[in-house]
């Protein structure tokens, strides 16, 4: 890419370091993809402790977390990474962060949670994201997939 870049550019002086440049363009898509599964993966667990302890203390303040984390997902999310998202990945680390940390309170995940992820990344894309109306979702889910 850089020789097409110089092919076609030809006047652009010799000093300039386009390979440097290129890479510090791919380490920046990087760090944004990373920043939106680090996003992705908080709210999911928020989600996840949410379904798990729904009469919990905590429950208004990981709301209010949530609201934050898909906040900065919007400023960090381009859809040329829709590809690249990987949700199935991201909902199982969530699963276990948020086990890890129910564990810590006696608490564990409901039943019938799916090993992918039982969301598309759309669902967390929307300016009208709901924390409520996703655990509901999330509920239903697990309360429809439990063993009986």
């Amino acid at each position: 890419m850089i020789r097409k870049i110089r092919l076609f550019c030809p006047r652009l002086p010799t000093d300039i370091d386009l390979d440097n440049i290129a890479e510090e363009i791919a380490d920046l898509g990087k760090s944004h993809l990373d920043a939106v599964h680090s996003q992705l993966r908080n709210i999911l667990v928020h989600l996840l402790k949410a379904a798990a302890d729904p009469g919990s203390r905590s429950l208004d303040h990981w709301r209010t977390e949530t609201d934050g984390f898909q906040s900065e997902l919007l400023v960090k999310y381009s859809p040329s990474m829709a590809r690249k998202v990987e949700m199935d990945r991201t909902w199982r680390l969530a699963k276990r962060n948020a086990a890890s940390a129910l564990r810590e309170h006696g608490r564990e995940l409901p039943q019938g949670l799916p090993d992918g992820c039982p969301f598309e990344l759309e669902a967390f894309l929307g300016e009208d994201f709901d924390f409520d109306v996703t655990l509901v979702n999330l509920v239903t889910f697990a309360t429809a997939h439990a063993p009986r």
